[in-house]
């Protein structure tokens, strides 16, 4: 082998032969391999009846020595949870999938980070997402970690459910994030400051959503020949008069009542 890699690719195939030949009930056979990188496998080259006809010795340089068993325990107890173990319990314990998994654990503030947001929110794989996304653009733009930035768990998962109760919309919630990575502020002080919170008034949306369908009579047309895509042009341009503050979600149930069921 001319090459770490070749090492490392030729132990991970051989690891992988030989625990089938053990569990197919067959018995591993000495001999020597040549790694054939080409076809990514390992070609057997001859084989020795016994241990003795490979010349093997003791290393005299080399002086043997036992660590006890509570040595290693120990040592065990003081060494934090490593990447594959953290790997296997964000999977289970939080149902994320490998991709996200793999993501999370890789920085470790992160992973503690997301921890603490799941002991307050049950959606996990919404945490994952916000923290993969949003927070960690906002992380990049200001060069700085998770552990060291204004945002605290609980302000994040503040914010998360502003966006599940219509309070904010995920544009608005993106932009209020941003304002307290900048600020430090908490998310509600924010929303207040600028007057953020999406109005929930059902009469004030219809009364904007009858404009919209007003001054798009052919839009409203292809909305009533099914065409579900025209929907959102007339949303965009309702939560345009409201200045983005209206919930998108409950315009275009306003919208589909007013011209589909009505």
């Amino acid at each position: 082998m001319n090459s770490f890699k070749a090492v490392r690719e030729a132990l991970h195939y051989e690891i992988k032969r030989q625990a089938g030949i053990l569990e197919s009930g067959q018995k591993i056979i000495q001999e020597t391999l040549l790694w054939d990188e080409v076809s990514a496998r390992t070609v057997a080259m001859r084989s020795k009846e016994e241990a003795h006809d490979y010349r093997y010795f003791p290393e005299p340089d080399l002086v043997p020595f036992m660590i006890e068993e509570k040595t290693i325990a120990e040592i065990q107890r003081s060494i934090p949870e490593l990447p594959a173990a953290k790997f296997e319990r964000f999977m289970k314990d939080y149902g994320l999938c490998e991709y996200d998994a793999r993501i999370i654990i890789q920085d470790q503030d992160s992973a503690h980070f997301f921890e603490q947001c799941a002991k307050l929110y049950a959606d996990t794989k919404k945490i994952c997402n916000w923290i993969i996304g949003p927070v960690q653009q906002e992380l990049n733009a200001h060069k700085t970690g998770i552990k060291t930035s204004f945002l605290q768990p609980a302000a994040l998962i503040t914010l998360m459910t502003k966006v599940d109760d219509g309070t904010l919309n995920n544009l608005t919630a993106k932009d209020v994030l941003k304002c307290v990575m900048d600020s430090g502020k908490h998310p509600d002080e924010v929303i207040h400051e600028k007057g953020l919170a999406q109005g929930t008034d059902d009469s004030t949306l219809e009364t904007l959503i009858e404009e919209v369908i007003q001054e798009n009579t052919k839009v409203v047309t292809q909305v009533k020949e099914g065409k579900d895509s025209a929907i959102g042009f007339l949303v965009g341009q309702t939560m345009r008069k409201t200045q983005g503050k209206a919930n998108p979600k409950k315009i275009g149930e306003i919208i589909k009542r007013r011209l589909l069921n009505g």
